[in-house]
């Protein structure tokens, strides 16, 4: 099985969209992008969300900048309401959905 694309809604503050995965998919960009809230959304689908398994953005952590910056530690409801800076972007809540198709491989 092989991801091939990646369906975001109110995830967050990434553009609310499908994102086609290829055989290989590089995420890059500078800090702030978005790069980590794509992986926190894999880790999501493929741990369907249980407490004590989903550690959000780990590279935070190893870091270093959780400990200062004004940094806030994510967590689902976080990501659903667009938290950033101690705001939320979506006060009144908001409907997120987080869904990846995978497609069998030759052979499969």
């Amino acid at each position: 099985m092989k991801l091939e694309k990646l369906i975001l809604i109110n995830w967050g503050f990434v553009v609310s969209r499908e994102y086609p995965f290829g055989d290989a998919t590089l995420l890059s960009g500078s800090t702030g992008v978005g790069k980590s809230s794509f992986q926190d959304a894999i880790q999501l689908v493929m741990t369907g969300g249980k407490q004590h398994v989903n550690v959000f953005n780990s590279a935070q952590d190893e870091s270093g900048s959780s400990r200062g910056g004004g940094k806030i530690r994510r967590t689902l409801a976080s990501y659903a309401v667009g938290m950033r800076d101690n705001l939320c972007a979506r006060p009144g809540g908001s409907h997120t959905y987080v869904a990846a198709v995978f497609a069998p491989e030759d052979g499969e």
